[in-house]
């Protein structure tokens, strides 16, 4: 004869362990938000008359297993560098810097300078500069020493999704993460300041996580005072 007291304990029981697996699950493939150590200069060294030439953003995505560099359009990748764009701007300007159009600069005269430089972003985004960085930096300070590049990079390790199966209780966690990066050099080769947040998910604009990186990424720009 069946127990019902013991039936009834082990459905219980059975319920709670589901419901733990479950939080476990949903929280331990839940994206987090690390963000690195900043750097940034002497408050002293920013002034007004820094004019800021923003490059667009480069974005990379690879996927983990093979190392197979993907198509970003195939991730929104026109819209994530628009955001990118656009809450960057908006940045720049609550931070009282002076935002200047490289286009307008000598009627576009160092665009293709601004170009080259735009490809280095991989690793002119975290301040290293190498030797064709300098000379065109160089080349940049020569004209007005007060030209400053803000550089902006985002790559994204595409792995699998976190799966949890019902059956065997088996969970695995997404293995996915987006790194972005973003600094100030000026054209003297000085980082005036950087910063850089890793997500662990593929950048999705429909989700608050994505967003929240890209806030904390440049709200850490420092502010320059108004003369």
């Amino acid at each position: 004869m069946i127990n019902m007291k013991r039936l009834l304990k082990f459905g219980f029981i059975a319920n709670r362990c589901f419901l733990f697996i479950l939080i476990f699950f949903l929280y331990g493939c839940s994206p987090k938000i690390v963000q690195s150590l900043q750097t940034q200069t002497d408050m002293t060294k920013l002034s007004s008359t820094l004019k800021i030439v923003s490059l667009n953003p480069l974005l990379t995505f690879e996927r983990i297993n093979d190392e197979t560099v993907l198509n970003p359009e195939d991730y929104n990748g026109t819209e994530i560098e628009a955001k990118m764009i656009q809450i960057s701007s908006n940045q720049l300007v609550n931070k009282n810097f002076n935002v200047v159009n490289p286009e307008e600069i000598e009627n576009g005269q160092f665009d293709e300078q601004f170009s080259r430089l735009q490809k280095m972003s991989s690793k002119l985004s975290v301040g290293y500069l190498s030797p064709e960085a300098k000379e065109i930096l160089k080349q940049l300070s020569s004209f007005d020493e007060n030209l400053v590049i803000l550089s902006q990079y985002l790559y994204v390790k595409v792995g699998q999704s976190g799966t949890w199966n019902a059956y065997s209780g088996a969970i695995t966690s997404s293995n996915s993460s987006s790194l972005l990066k973003v600094s100030l050099v000026q054209c003297n080769g000085e980082v005036l300041w950087k910063n850089q947040v890793l997500l662990r998910q593929i950048p999705n604009l429909n989700d608050e996580k994505f967003k929240e990186s890209l806030d904390i990424l440049y709200s850490t720009l420092p502010k320059i005072k108004e003369d």
